[in-house]
């Protein structure tokens, strides 16, 4: 079991490290991947992953901040 104040503060670490990490990691391998000898469609394919990656990223942000926000609404506070 956890408490509210506890849990809204591994939710708030969550979505820092989701919208932090993925944009190091997505800057680091795009750079990477540009100065790679792969083929000029592998290379746009790993970028399409990427990008999908990133957008996956933001819709768990969303999700991480409307639980966030359940929780401060909520009377409950153990979980």
């Amino acid at each position: 079991m956890i408490t509210r104040t506890d849990l809204l503060k591994q939710l708030h670490k969550a979505e820092n490290s989701e919208e932090s990490v993925i944009i190091i990691i997505t800057g680091h391998l795009s750079q990477a991947i540009h100065n790679s000898k792969l083929k000029s469609e592998e290379q746009t394919k790993i970028i399409e992953l990427m990008q999908k990656l990133s957008n996956d990223s933001v819709g768990h942000k969303a999700i991480i901040l409307d639980l966030i926000q359940s929780i401060k609404e909520s009377d409950r506070d153990v979980y």
